[in-house]
């Protein structure tokens, strides 16, 4: 790693603390799409990041089940989780970009097929953090990563600690969704309350959508805005105007009786 990627991730460590369930940010990494060909694991990456951010939870946004078992997806998680000193989030994805599947050497299926092998997965994966010996220093979140109405948001609804839908361009795009978890846990007994909501932004939308949707968002029920950072700038005080808004939303849920 250069100089200037590891003065980043340390600039975006202390930039952008996890900082309460509104708002908040840690430093991830994305394994589903590497569009030029170039870069690190983000499995790989979170561990060195886990040795510069102390004040955050980290994790892959997300890592792709396609390219491991469910029981090596868990012991590379809980090795991280070590590491870091708990701090692990454990984010998965059916995985999508063929050109990677491909290049690597995996089948790449249908959009179904990779659905329904992460609907395996994920209670293979919680299992297996269970079973591990030593096990991850706390439990483990399961973050899942998409907005599929038949297929992804059901095992949301059954396994996720944490729900990320990526990149909508108007609050609007997340009505369906949100209604059809909010349908899927009624049908299995489950608060939805229990899972975090998640929503990424495009970086070069996030003032826009700052100003003008965030509040929509709120009122559906997301509590978790991920913005992203890339290098070789770094240029991590975008944020300033998040972190701000994060801090006067904290703060009147603290002061809410």
């Amino acid at each position: 790693m250069t100089e200037t990627a590891a003065t980043g991730s340390r600039r975006a460590a202390g930039t952008l603390p996890w900082g309460g369930r509104i708002g908040g940010a840690g430093e991830t990494a994305n394994e589903w799409l590497n569009v030029r060909g170039v870069g690190a694991s983000a499995r790989l990456r979170a561990d060195w990041v886990a040795s510069l951010a102390v004040g955050c939870k980290l994790g892959p946004l997300v890592a792709c089940n396609s390219y491991r078992n469910p029981n090596l997806h868990a012991d590379i998680a809980r090795t991280v989780d070590h590491v870091s000193g708990g701090r692990v989030i454990m984010g998965l994805g059916a995985g999508w970009f063929e050109r990677d599947y491909r290049r690597d050497g995996y089948e790449f299926g249908t959009f179904a097929t990779r659905i329904r092998a992460l609907g395996r997965a994920v209670p293979e994966i919680i299992e297996r953090l269970a079973a591990l010996n030593p096990p991850p220093l706390r439990r483990m979140p399961i973050l899942i990563a998409g907005t599929g109405l038949t297929l992804t948001l059901p095992i949301v609804a059954r396994h996720a600690d944490a729900w990320h839908a990526f990149f909508p361009d108007q609050p609007a795009e997340l009505e369906a969704p949100v209604a059809a978890l909010r349908r899927y846990c009624d049908e299995i007994g489950r608060d939805p309350a229990e899972i975090e909501w998640s929503v990424g932004l495009q970086p070069d939308d996030a003032d826009r959508f700052l100003a003008e949707d965030v509040d929509a968002c709120v009122e559906m029920g997301f509590t978790q805005f991920t913005l992203g950072f890339g290098g070789p700038g770094w240029d991590v005080d975008a944020g300033a105007p998040w972190l701000a808004w994060r801090d006067r939303m904290n703060a009147a849920v603290l002061a809410t009786p």
